[in-house]
């Protein structure tokens, strides 16, 4: 309903406490505009309140919505980044119909709180081919290191590191990296979306999945998650890599241009 995605809205689009920066970003993957019978609907919180985030993504029922049919979404994962990050993984219980337009759609949700709000967040609509994909994505060779960014600006420094993807799949993929820092042993898990067959581990100025340290040792782990919720069978092996530090220049692969601010 209308009224849900605006109180659902509302409720992500709130200031973190402890942070300078401006509200987040939400996103919703896959992007493509058709959605295969079988979908996994992922949706980020990037620089929100882990309180809004649980209530509104975790707590309260979700729909994919057509013209005559409403689907509920069933969640699949529930993963926190390391800075200020949260990621929902969501599927469908039932196969949808063929050739309908679905939209994200929202129940009942709280409504003790006011906060600015932008609708175009999870307006996001998609057309449903006729078929489903139960092939797992595969993973061609390891990821290679490609590039490595630290850029400082207004709120604080971005920081990434780029690994190229080989993959063999019918549609659209993520990758779950799994990261370690060697230091801590501690681990977290999120599902990226390449650009360019590129994965950037890491996060903006403000946000992001991976809270980098800089010149820190890391270990990733990466497998792969398609559109239609296939994971691939074996996973690329623990690949080390060194954070970005002052010391060492930003090194971009000559495949992809410098990136914008992010």
């Amino acid at each position: 309903m209308k009224s849900g995605l605006i109180i659902l809205t509302m409720l992500l689009y709130s200031i973190v406490a402890f942070s300078k920066c401006k509200p987040g970003f939400l996103s919703v993957w896959p992007h493509q505009k058709h959605l295969n019978l079988n979908p996994v609907i992922v949706i980020d919180a990037l620089g929100f309140h882990p309180k809004f985030v649980k209530q509104a993504l975790v707590n309260y029922p979700t729909y994919l919505q057509s013209d005559n049919d409403r689907v509920p979404l069933l969640l699949v994962e529930y993963l926190v980044g390391s800075f200020q990050s949260h990621q929902v993984v969501l599927k469908p219980s039932r196969t949808l119909i063929p050739n309908k337009e679905y939209r994200l759609d929202f129940d009942s949700l709280p409504t003790d709180h006011s906060y600015n709000l932008n609708t175009n967040f999870l307006t996001r609509k998609w057309v449903t081919q006729s078929i489903s994909d139960d092939s797992p994505p595969e993973l061609l060779k390891t990821p290679t290191e490609k590039g490595k960014e630290l850029t400082y600006y207004g709120c604080g420094p971005a920081i990434y590191v780029d690994f190229r993807f080989q993959v063999k799949d019918e549609s659209q993929y993520m990758a779950r990296a799994a990261l370690t820092q060697v230091s801590t042993g501690e681990t977290w898990v999120f599902y990226l979306s390449p650009t360019n067959r590129v994965i950037s581990i890491g996060h903006g100025m403000c946000a992001g999945e991976f809270n980098l340290e800089l010149g820190a040792k890391y270990e990733v782990e990466f497998s792969l998650m398609d559109a239609s919720g296939n994971h691939s069978k074996g996973t690329s092996g623990m690949i080390a890599f060194t954070a970005p530090s002052e010391q060492t220049p930003n090194i971009y692969d000559p495949e992809n241009p410098p990136p914008p601010p992010r």
